[in-house]
């Protein structure tokens, strides 16, 4: 890594993280609140995210791509905030109920 700037390479590798942690913001809100729906706002949430391989050929197909796949991550983050949580069923001495 000669004549590369180890201070660059320490924002690229924030700057990784950091979008990273943000595109996952819906994933991390809904397994944080332990929704029931959680595994299926991650795994849509990846799917819709790293799909750039269906981007289109062109420059109006790729803006259309991506206002569709901010728009879901809108949607992925109102559902990951506004779904119930998971709730256990207790009886009334403490214990759960299979």
């Amino acid at each position: 890594m000669d004549g590369i700037d180890p201070n660059f390479l320490l924002v690229m590798r924030i700057t990784i993280i950091g979008g990273l942690l943000a595109f996952f913001i819906p994933s991390i809100i809904a397994f944080a609140r332990r929704i029931k729906v959680k595994w299926i706002i991650f795994v849509l949430n990846l799917l819709f995210g790293f799909s750039f391989f269906f981007a289109g050929t062109t420059i109006e197909l790729n803006f259309l791509y991506m206002c569709a796949r901010f728009l879901f991550w809108i949607i992925a983050l109102i559902w990951a905030c506004a779904a119930k949580k998971e709730e256990k069923n207790l009886n009334i001495t403490g214990g759960e109920n299979e």
